[in-house]
């Protein structure tokens, strides 16, 4: 039978390892939403795409975030799993073995390589959606190679943004020794803070337990008006119109 192998574009970055909590990784975020004059927004959409989050702002311009998720190491650590993934993350375990991680569409198209016979030794995770690009198909099958091991998981695209790009360390095992060249970034869910009336702000969630932060919405700006006419009904004045497009302006000049 031949193997089709599956290779996402791998990006290592030369910054220090990130080491996480072995338990479940948890944001706990409470805010308030306000406009530049300093009033409460109420019914705005607080939302973190990457995790399937989007609260509304009460009528008092507050809003809580509450998130919890550690099933996906549970999983390689019950069930002796070396590759698992949960929608989201793609969670690796290796002991001093070549891992290869790879993308490919239906028809076996090899789309982006990840990892290719990266030597690791420890638990790692994944972002897949960070590469992939929001115009591409929504199916893909993820390859995953632990020294012998091969895993094939099914991806379903949904245009997940700023979902972390890199190899993210989450702990040593009993025998890990992580090289030198295995580097990582931070994880930075980003936040859209969004309402009809305003202009939509995005945050990096670099704080993941921040008992309160302000988030100030400017108004949105004036659509622009179109059809500008000019006639000149005599040969002193000019008589100007056009379509006014919007309806938060103080007038025109």
């Amino acid at each position: 039978m031949k193997k089709i192998y599956i290779v996402l574009l791998s990006r290592i970055f030369s910054t220090l390892l990130m080491h996480q909590a072995l338990q479940s990784q948890t944001i706990n975020l409470t805010g308030k939403v306000i406009n530049s004059q300093g009033a409460a927004i109420s019914g705005a959409s607080v939302s973190v795409a990457d995790l399937g989050i989007n609260e509304t702002t009460d009528g008092n311009g507050n809003f809580t975030i509450n998130y919890s998720s550690g099933t996906s190491l549970n999983e390689i650590n019950a069930n002796g799993l070396r590759s698992y993934f949960d929608g989201h993350a793609l969670y690796i375990a290796s002991n001093n073995e070549p891992v290869t991680v790879t993308i490919h569409d239906v028809l076996g198209r090899q789309y982006a390589t990840i990892l290719s016979s990266e030597i690791l030794s420890g638990e790692f995770k994944i972002y897949p959606a960070a590469y992939i690009q929001t115009s591409s198909p929504n199916f893909y099958l993820i390859s995953v190679e632990v020294g012998e091991q091969t895993y094939t998981h099914k991806f379903l695209n949904k245009a997940i943004a700023g979902a972390g790009k890199g190899l993210f360390f989450l702990r040593e095992t009993e025998t890990s020794d992580v090289p030198a060249n295995v580097k990582s970034v931070q994880a930075s869910f980003v936040m859209k803070v969004s309402h009809d009336d305003y202009r939509t702000k995005t945050y990096s969630l670099d704080c993941n337990d921040c008992p309160y932060m302000e988030i100030t919405l400017e108004d949105k700006l004036p659509a622009a008006p179109d059809n500008l006419v000019a006639t000149s009904p005599n040969s002193s004045s000019v008589e100007l119109s056009w379509n006014d497009n919007s309806d938060n302006e103080t007038g025109f000049r």
